[in-house]
């Protein structure tokens, strides 16, 4: 030991030398003598894990209780990242076994943040794992409720669940399609997905805990944010759902209300519910009222005209008409046609005539960016004619030229736009009952999409 009383491997847990660790780990030394090893560099873990038997060599240490350091700027290479998340998928493994668990759970919280992501699709989250903390809902969508809950023990989550007027049969049809979509992304500005757990007889989608609420209800409660910078960010997440994977996932439901933004001001795109992949020969089989969902504020014309299955398929052009609708509502703070209140056969009859929202020009929302050159690309984005709308990779050009040519605005985001790694309503009925989700019913999903 040191004049400290650190044990050689405490040493070198401290002092971030993978290779001394390594090596006194092979030579039988016991990773539990000394008492705990301490929180580890992120760096230390991910040369540990990149070296010759990393993911056994790590396990010895997890279940000595080393922790991770935080480093929210810490940056993680991809094949790092890709080592480091087959390691937890390895840990879950074992998570359930009663020695290692409360060793593995502690671990699994420090590490999380550092790869922001959860590897689930192989296995349901654990009771160990997820915990539901409130029963009264923190958020509405137009057939979900969204619950409080604790992810490994200090990690503030929402837990979705589908509504309880839904049939059995068509809850777990539409989780299970929700999932099917959701657990394959991965970008900065598109919610995470955590995993599912079934808590009796209700099932819960799981991801992170977005502080700051919805979009709508962060830039009315922000004035000073950058507007400019929250579209750049939802069109970065829908450029990326539309050409950043080998199919592209067509949103189907983007509104400013399924935008959340983070503790640090990063707008992500989130409720996957009427998603899908976009490359299939025939329109898939679901319901009419899966078809129909939606909102004519946010809807495309020829959704509105559609005589056919065919005809109201949700396209990546259907996307960027909504997304033209998002960027009003992020510079006014109010959504399309706000003031015709709850008339929707008024705005059905004006989105389905091709009309356009009024233009707003008082002072303060042009200072946020609205201008003449935002107020075509709005306009371009609303056109009647699909092939005449821009791609999210145009929008994001035209808007991040915008951004260079303006000071920064007060804003809680720590970067402008690119990578990095809540309303209160009680509830009324009880969460929906679903079967459990079963592993295999998300891997025949995936082998569909595939």
């Amino acid at each position: 030991m040191d004049s400290g009383k650190r044990t050689p491997l405490q040493l070198a847990v401290a002092k971030a030398s993978s290779h001394a660790a390594r090596f006194l780990l092979a030579k039988g030394v016991d990773p539990h003598a000394g008492g705990p090893l301490g929180a580890a560099s992120p760096q230390f873990v991910v040369e540990l894990l990149e070296g010759p038997d990393g993911i056994s060599t790590m396990l010895k240490l997890v279940f000595a209780g080393i922790s991770v350091e935080e480093r929210p700027r810490y940056y993680m290479k991809a094949r790092s990242r890709s080592r480091c998340l087959e390691f937890v998928r390895e840990v879950r493994k074992i998570l359930v076994e009663a020695p290692t668990r409360n060793a593995c759970v502690a671990f699994l919280s420090t590490f999380y943040p550092l790869i922001g992501a959860y590897p689930t699709s192989d296995i349901p989250l654990h009771e160990c794992e997820v915990k539901l903390m409130k029963t009264e809902t923190s958020g509405q969508g137009g057939f979900s409720d969204c619950f409080e809950g604790i992810f490994l023990g200090c990690h503030k989550v929402a837990m979705k669940a589908l509504r309880a007027y839904l049939k059995e049969e068509v809850t777990e049809r539409r989780m299970k399609r929700e999932m099917g979509v959701w657990c394959r992304l991965d970008h900065p500005n598109v919610l995470p997905f955590i995993g599912w757990h079934t808590f009796g007889p209700t099932s819960y989608m799981v991801s992170p805990w977005m502080e700051n609420g919805d979009a709508l209800a962060y830039v009315r409660r922000r004035p000073q944010a950058n507007r400019l910078q929250l579209v750049a960010q939802v069109a970065d997440g829908l450029h990326y759902l539309h050409a950043g994977i080998n199919k592209p996932v067509i949103h189907g439901d983007l509104k400013a209300a399924n935008i959340f933004i983070s503790s640090t001001g990063v707008a992500r795109i989130a409720d996957f519910g009427l998603s899908e992949f976009s490359e299939r020969e025939k329109p898939p089989r679901y319901s009419t009222e899966w078809y129909c969902a939606g909102n004519p504020r946010w809807q495309a014309p020829e959704l509105l005209r559609a005589s056919s299955l065919e005809e109201a398929r949700r396209t990546t052009e259907t996307d960027i008409f909504a997304c033209g609708r998002v960027m009003l509502e992020l510079f006014t703070g109010q959504v399309p046609f706000f003031y015709l209140s709850d008339n929707t056969i008024s705005v059905f009859k004006l989105v389905f005539d091709g009309q356009f929202p009024e233009r707003p020009l008082d002072k303060d929302v042009v200072a946020k960016g609205l201008n003449d050159n935002m107020w075509e690309l709005m306009k371009r984005c609303w056109s009647v004619d699909p092939e005449q709308r821009p791609t999210a990779a145009a929008i994001i050009d035209q808007v991040k030229a915008a951004l260079r040519g303006r000071p920064d605005d007060d804003s809680d985001s720590e970067d402008s736009v690119g990578p990095r790694p809540e309303k209160r309503v009680r509830i009324t009925e009880p969460p929906v009952k679903v079967e459990t989700i079963k592993t295999e019913d998300i891997k025949r999903e995936e082998a569909q999409i595939k």
